[in-house]
């Protein structure tokens, strides 16, 4: 089996991080996301993986960040719209001879996964969904939440996007409001992508899923019982290095090379990246500092993120915000009150 990792959005929320790279190369600590998910593919056996990412993407920048990374990945580029995202996949893929796994690249991986490729082996189905119950993301950040119907043998029988309080008590099986962040995908499902109109929300669930079943073919909905966990906002990117750096309340974990002033001050939550730098006087508090990033003598950070190299200036004092070199802080809408 192999990989896809689905690359190709604006990634407009975390601008102006993503406007030269994919929101794959997140820092998450000292890893990216991409590197947590390769962990993980590696565990399931799966060795060959494709990046597929957006034709303005800055290919060498991409490169370069990629050249750390075990396995290698290979790299393919598809124009910034969903018609050429899927005839990039329908080409690549038409031939293949075991399933693919596709996914989004701004998902967290955890070893729960893996147990949707043992279903789709075990059931035989053309395509299986990993979802996530309940909306998944911040209220308003996608809009309306999606919707499949399920029945008891995880069959998924339609596919519909009105809004949840249209849900009809006569729906048969369950119906649950999800985000879908990985699809297995069976050589017999590709040739399904050929005419599709490529006019929907979203091509995959509205228009190949349903293709699908109407051509008589297997469609399982395998679904998370686990919260939905990516990094398609700056309140996800904080919300994910509290969750995995923070096992207990108030848990701070600062590496050998942070260098804190004698009166600076860490509290609450924090995470403190290689070589960040806090200055005397300077407060961190419920963030994550990451590597090389400093806070001059006086400032403050609260609830917010410093990415690498990025620099708080002496005296200055956010809340909610994050940090980027050489950019203006970006506001981190649903932070949470300290």
């Amino acid at each position: 089996m192999e990989a896809c990792i689905i690359a190709c959005g604006r990634g407009s929320r975390l601008d102006p991080f993503t406007r030269d790279r994919p929101k794959a190369l997140i820092p998450l600590g000292e890893q990216t996301v991409l590197t947590r998910q390769l962990n993980v593919l590696r565990q399931w056996g799966i060795d060959r993986v494709t990046l597929l990412h957006r034709d303005d993407h800055d290919p060498a920048g991409v490169a370069r960040a990629l050249s750390a990374h075990r396995p290698a990945v290979r790299t393919a580029t598809a124009p910034p719209h969903w018609p050429g995202v899927y005839a990039w996949l329908r080409e690549e893929y038409a031939a293949a001879r075991t399933p693919v796994m596709t996914l989004n690249c701004d998902l967290i991986l955890d070893d729960g996964w893996g147990s949707v490729l043992a279903e789709h082996t075990r059931t035989g189905a053309t395509l299986t969904l990993a979802a996530a119950p309940g909306p998944g993301r911040e209220e308003g950040q996608y809009g309306r939440p999606r919707l499949l119907t399920r029945t008891v043998d995880g069959l998924t029988t339609a596919t519909r996007t009105p809004h949840p309080r249209d849900r009809q008590a006569s729906d048969p099986g369950e119906t649950l409001a999800h985000q879908i962040g990985v699809s297995v995908v069976s050589p017999a499902a590709w040739p399904h992508l050929d005419g599709l109109a490529h006019r929907a929300e979203d091509p995959w669930a509205d228009e190949f899923v349903p293709a699908l079943i109407g051509s008589g073919h297997d469609v399982r909905l395998a679904v998370r019982t686990t919260p939905w966990r990516d990094t398609g906002t700056w309140f996800r990117v904080w919300l994910a290095h509290h969750d995995l750096t923070r096992t207990e309340p108030d848990q701070q974990h600062i590496h050998p090379s942070a260098q804190l002033a004698p009166t600076a001050r860490v509290d609450g939550w924090a995470y403190l990246g290689p070589g960040a730098r806090v200055g005397a006087g300077a407060v961190v508090k419920n963030s994550a500092v990451l590597a090389g990033a400093q806070l001059d003598a006086g400032s403050s950070l609260i609830d917010g993120l410093a990415l690498p190299d990025a620099r708080i200036p002496a005296g200055a004092h956010h809340h909610a915000t994050v940090h980027l070199p050489d950019a203006a802080p970006q506001p981190m809408p649903q932070a949470p009150c300290t």
